[in-house]
């Protein structure tokens, strides 16, 4: 194909398949008595020893991963991490989704060999439904249906397919991480607030 030719079933799953896996698996991580910590503390003591040089060089990030443990808060550190690291990378792909088709012409188009054109706009109206809540097109069933396979569209449909495009990765990808973040940080606050060291411990 032409290269300024997109493929829409390849773009989204580009953009938010790798994110919805992952926030997914943050959603069960969050669940009663799962604690998903292990991997984590042996990777910042890891990266803390390498670092970090002297003989005590650990200590503070031993003491860091206990004080985490004591006040019950791995599960929303983890997930500012996370949300953290997917929110600045949605902050940054949308201005230049928005720039790349601000400036050069894509044509947009469904492809498939088994589906039937009434499954594309099913799935279109699906993921649009979000983003038009919050103002975005999404082009009708004629229109959807017109868009499957190398059929010329007009541009009109072509530019509500870019910002279908657009709206489904800030109401999918850039909301949901940004409102996690948000939990997150609020849930780690609260945690700390409550937490108490006792002189009395061992190590004090």
């Amino acid at each position: 194909h032409d290269q300024s030719s997109v493929n829409l079933a390849l773009a989204v799953m580009g953009l938010l398949g790798l994110h919805a896996l992952t926030f997914l698996i943050w959603l069960a991580g969050c669940l009663p008595g799962l604690h998903p910590t292990t991997a984590l503390s042996g990777l910042w003591l890891w990266l803390t020893r390498k670092l970090a040089h002297g003989p005590d060089s650990g200590l503070a990030a031993q003491a860091f991963l206990s004080l985490l443990g004591r006040a019950r808060a791995w599960k929303p550190a983890i997930g500012i991490i996370s949300h953290g690291a997917w929110t600045s990378a949605y902050l940054c792909a949308i201005p230049t989704l928005v720039l790349l088709l601000s400036t050069r012409r894509y044509t947009f188009h469904w492809e498939t060999t088994l589906l039937s054109p009434d499954a594309f706009i099913t799935a279109s109206r699906l993921l649009g439904s979000l983003p038009r809540a919050l103002g975005f097109p999404t082009p009708e069933g004629f229109d959807i249906a017109r868009s499957v396979g190398m059929q010329p569209v007009s541009a009109a449909i072509q530019a509500d397919w870019s910002l279908w495009l657009i709206g489904c990765v800030v109401a999918w990808g850039l909301l949901p991480r940004l409102t996690a973040l948000i939990v997150c940080g609020l849930w780690l606050r609260q945690r700390i607030r409550h937490l108490r060291v006792s002189p009395d411990l061992p190590g004090w």
